[in-house]
């Protein structure tokens, strides 16, 4: 008894969802139709639908004689197949900005690379070129390398003679410079010895100086009356003394 309330109590639960889900379209649609709107339905309007289809089945079943108990144990292991595949709602949202996300990476990345081809194909053109700009002046360069190798070994003697040369000119240059260092010393002691002499041409000089004043002053003291002469003499005396302390 108590399944036979459950078994009704499950058809009425289906029924009810049957019946909200028989607003949103016609019944019967073509299996492309079907498929085109499963690829953009939520996944709950989808799982409402599985469940009307079971619905049909129940149906189905009982006008072909199928117990209840049987089938209220199929409709069971279907809800607990749909609950282990059912993705919920946030889950999917989740997953399907990630793969719009790596879409839009895998773009960048896509642009990112064609520019990097398109710099790698210049790039090789250009080393292609150098390359040949390369080869051309290692030739040259031979060349020249074969010339230079040709006038070295011709003058290789001419070498020899500058280098005897360079040696007999720095055993010049030894001699020269032992001659300036003689010089400079000598030069030295002369200059000493001018020092000394102008100092002594100075003090002789102000000798002079001092006995031409006393010469200038005494001759002004004879120009004067002869009142004043005895006078004048003896103060001339006194500073002629001074003077020659000095």
């Amino acid at each position: 008894m108590a399944t036979n309330q459950g078994v009704v109590a499950e058809e009425e639960r289906l029924h009810d969802l049957f019946v909200g889900d028989c607003g949103d379209g016609p019944a019967h649609e073509s299996s492309e139709q079907s498929n085109i709107k499963e690829s953009s339905t939520p996944p709950d309007l989808i799982v409402q639908r599985q469940l009307r289809d079971v619905t049909f089945q129940e149906s189905f079943m009982k006008e072909n004689l199928v117990s209840k108990e049987e089938h209220v144990m199929k409709i069971q292991e279907f809800e607990h197949a749909l609950q282990e595949k059912y993705v919920p709602r946030e889950e999917y949202d989740s997953v399907l900005q990630q793969l719009e996300n790596e879409q839009q990476l895998h773009a960048k990345t896509k642009l990112k690379l064609l520019e990097v081809t398109d710099r790698l194909d210049f790039t090789l053109e250009e080393l292609e070129i150098l390359n040949r700009q390369m080869m051309k002046e290692k030739e040259s360069f031979q060349q020249m390398v074969d010339s230079m190798r040709s006038q070295i070994a011709k003058g290789k003697n001419w070498n020899e003679e500058l280098e005897t040369k360079y040696a007999a000119l720095q055993q010049r240059c030894q001699e020269l410079e032992g001659r300036l260092t003689s010089r400079e010393t000598t030069i030295e002691i002369l200059e000493a010895q001018l020092q000394k002499q102008q100092k002594q041409c100075e003090r002789k000089i102000e000798e002079i100086e001092v006995e031409r004043q006393q010469d200038q002053y005494v001759a002004r003291m004879l120009d004067q009356p002869s009142r004043g002469r005895s006078k004048v003499c003896c103060s001339s005396k006194v500073t002629c003394g001074h003077k020659l302390k000095r």
